[in-house]
Formats: structure tokens, sequence, C-alpha cells
């Protein structure tokens, strides 16, 4: 990605990520109505994390054409696809209220907001990091903190490319944005300053996240694995050995010719 394409896709990933905020200066009805379940928000950041899923998923099948040295990438991809998918059902309760369904007693003892997901039974919810943050935090090293780090450190790129798809840091940084966004939105609604629930803009935190993750996923899909065909070096190599083997035979029978009329 060139600078100047660069700073277009941060800069529209940004603003996205500023005007998802900005609906928490609008009146306390609609904003439940954007960002209550199944709403807007809701269905934006499932729909981000399923289509994180699938280019993931398409970078990992491309990505077998390229040398043998990447498995680990490889992987890497296959297990973040797998990762996002399962985002993207946990998001919408696996279709629960879509599909109507009813929610088994067991899971519902178990689970605080009582419907078919895994995190938010008890016992994960419960944990001293919450399932979020637990998923997070790896992924802002992936996207972030490593890509930082090989642009400051150039010779840290080979290592880690063979470890995990490298985007760049400013993609990594909207990321920290949409967190920055959300405490910020944290302390005023704390103040209240503004008459809504915290938890709207936890959805509006998570529904962003799913957006920038299938941005990333997008890159990585076009950007990279699309670019690491099997190169053309060889390519250019082996057609210039074809056709030196061509003119050596071609050359043989013109030799003989030669010897013969000298003779």
């Amino acid at each position: 990605m060139d600078a100047k394409r660069g700073a277009i896709w941060f800069g529209v990933l940004a603003l996205y990520t500023l005007g998802a905020h900005a609906i928490l200066l609008l009146d306390q009805p609609t904003v439940h109505a954007l960002v209550g379940e199944d709403g807007w928000y809701e269905n934006t950041g499932a729909i981000g994390l399923a289509l994180a899923g699938v280019f993931l998923l398409l970078a990992f099948v491309r990505s077998r054409k390229r040398p043998g040295d990447l498995l680990l990438v490889q992987l890497f991809l296959l297990l973040m696809a797998a990762v996002f998918l399962f985002g993207a059902g946990e998001e919408i309760a696996w279709g629960q209220r879509i599909l109507g369904l009813e929610t088994p007693e067991a899971i519902r003892a178990a689970n605080f907001q009582q419907e078919i997901t895994v995190h938010n039974l008890d016992t994960i919810y419960g944990l001293p990091i919450r399932p979020y943050r637990l998923f997070t935090m790896p992924w802002f090293t992936v996207v972030f903190a490593v890509p930082l780090l090989c642009s400051i450190y150039p010779p840290a790129r080979r290592f880690f490319a063979r470890l995990i798809p490298l985007v760049p840091w400013t993609l990594g940084a909207v990321f920290l944005f949409n967190e920055l966004f959300s405490k910020g939105a944290e302390a005023v609604i704390a103040a209240d300053l503004l008459p809504h629930r915290d938890n709207d803009r936890v959805e509006i935190r998570e529904s962003v996240f799913g957006v920038l993750c299938a941005s990333t996923a997008f890159y990585i899909f076009h950007h990279l694995i699309a670019v690491a065909r099997p190169s053309e070096a060889p390519v250019r190599v082996e057609i210039v050995a074809r056709a030196t083997r061509a003119g050596a035979r071609s050359s043989a029978p013109q030799a003989e010719r030669a010897m013969a009329i000298r003779d």
C-alpha cells in the first residue's frame, strides 16, 4: 500500500470510528434503537466479524500457492478465520432471536444474559479478564505493536513475516482510537453528562471493532496474499533457460553444416 492510499484508508476508518461514537450525542430513544439487541450496531459488528473470517479464509486458500516456508502464516490465517466466524455467531447469539429459538434451561441458568452464547456464560464472564479483552489484546499486538516494531526496526520484519501477515501499523492505530473514544465516552457517561447506559458505549465499541477487523482482513487478503503469487522472477528465468536451450538446439545443425563446408 502506497503512502497516499494508506493515508486515505486510515482517514476513512478513523472518521467512521469517530462518527460511530458520535451518535451518543443523540437522544436516548434513538441511541437505544440503534445499539439495542438486533439493532444496527450489533448487526453491523456481527457482519464485520463474519466478513473478517471469510476474507482470512480466502487468504488462507490463496496463501497455499505460496512457498512452503509460510506454514505458520497459513495456520495463523486459518485460526483467525475460525475465531472471527465464531465471534460473529456469538454476537448474534447464533441466530437465536432471528430463528425464535428458546434457550435450554441448563444454558439459561449458567448464562447471565440467558441466551445461547459462550462468552456470556458465568464461568467465562467471571474471569479476571473479560472475553473481549482476551481476544483484543493479542489482536492489538498483531495489528499494531508488531507492525510498529517492524517500522521502527526493519530487520524484525523478516522474522515476523514468517509468523503472521504484516499490516501497516496505521490500521492498528485505528483500533486504538476506537478504544480511546470508548474510554472517553465511558467517562462522560459516568459523569452523567450523557443520558445513556454504559452498555450503549460498549455495543458501539464492539460494533466498530468488527468493522475494523473486516477492513484489516480485507487488506491481508487483497494487498498481502494477492501480491504473493508465485514470483515472476523464476518464471522469467525459466523462459530465458528454455530460450537458451532452444537456441542451442537450433545452432547445433548450423555448426555441423559449417564444419561440412570447411571439410
